[in-house]
């Protein structure tokens, strides 16, 4: 049973986004999916017919550059090279709807901070941006054997919709899931201290839990509920460090104001610091569209 079909890996020709495709490629082979190669070439124009001229031209070396990288790089995968030119976040998610993929694959930050503020400032334009999944990777993490999985749930759309996908992934690499509920702090600053989580509030938290636990996961699924209050980022990493997770599944939401300072920073500085591959993932536009192939 195939689960990804069309997977799109952006590659800036770094070392961090020679790992990323290596983890694409392992992917797809598992699935036989196509894997697409886009590298853009940065140009500040927003108007496309603008760049047909100096396209054709730049692209050719970058072209004959991707087709080296993969000869060396995806024995036995299907692939296609696409090189474009434009501003990157906003070419790589046009490609991924226009293309349809089921995932985007992309390397997250290099080391050196020069390319961590350029590279990273694409990825994280495009993890918020993105209708399609997201899998981050930063500098030496990799998927691994799979066997653990770590899925933060907020009972929202987009973070059911995360809980699915991660779900199917348990079931498709025989992983054991852990579902993890942050119960967020107060951002008013008081003279009081605050409350230690009291039982009925984790008590409604996992019987929240449970019950999504039941009916996503299913029976066979090997399953822990996890339930924290603070900083949603600061409980993930925590949770990542006790669990040892082989994966992070969240949701990447689509928000403004406070939705965004609670949950969608929380996604950025996920995959910012974590030390295994994060998969964000929002709920799709059409109910007629799976989240993920069963």
């Amino acid at each position: 049973m195939r689960r990804f079909h069309k997977i799109l890996c952006p590659v800036a020709f770094s070392e961090n986004a020679m790992a990323a495709l290596d983890q694409a490629a392992k992917l797809a082979r598992k699935d036989d999916a196509l894997l697409y190669l886009i590298h853009v070439e940065f140009v500040p124009i927003g108007d496309p017919t603008k760049l047909d001229p100096y396209a054709k031209v730049a692209t050719q070396p970058d072209k004959l550059r991707l087709e080296q990288i993969a000869r060396k790089h995806l024995a036995k995968v299907r692939h296609q090279i696409l090189v474009q030119v434009g501003r990157p976040a906003e070419v790589i998610e046009k490609a991924a709807e226009d293309l349809d993929v089921d995932l985007v694959a992309m390397a997250t930050h290099e080391r050196a901070r020069i390319d961590r503020l350029f590279i990273g400032s694409i990825a994280e334009h495009v993890l918020r941006s993105s209708r399609r999944p997201v899998l981050s990777f930063g500098p030496g993490t990799s998927i691994g054997a799979l066997k653990k999985i770590l899925c933060l749930v907020d009972f929202d759309p987009d973070s059911i919709a995360a809980v699915n996908f991660g779900s199917r992934l348990a079931q498709r690499y025989d992983a054991a899931i852990s579902l993890l509920r942050v119960v967020p702090m107060p951002f008013e600053p008081s003279e009081q201290p605050v409350e230690p989580l009291t039982p009925e509030w984790e008590q409604d938290a996992r019987a929240r839990l449970v019950k999504v636990a039941a009916e996503i996961l299913g029976a066979k699924t090997k399953c822990e509920l996890m339930v924290r209050r603070g900083d949603p980022a600061s409980a993930i990493l925590e949770a990542e460090k006790e669990l040892q997770p082989d994966l992070i599944v969240m949701a990447s939401h689509e928000q403004s104001g406070l939705g965004h300072l609670i949950f969608g920073s929380a996604a950025e500085r996920t995959v910012r610091e974590s030390n295994v591959p994060v998969l964000t993932v929002r709920r799709p536009q059409s109910a007629d569209r799976p989240v993920f192939q069963a």
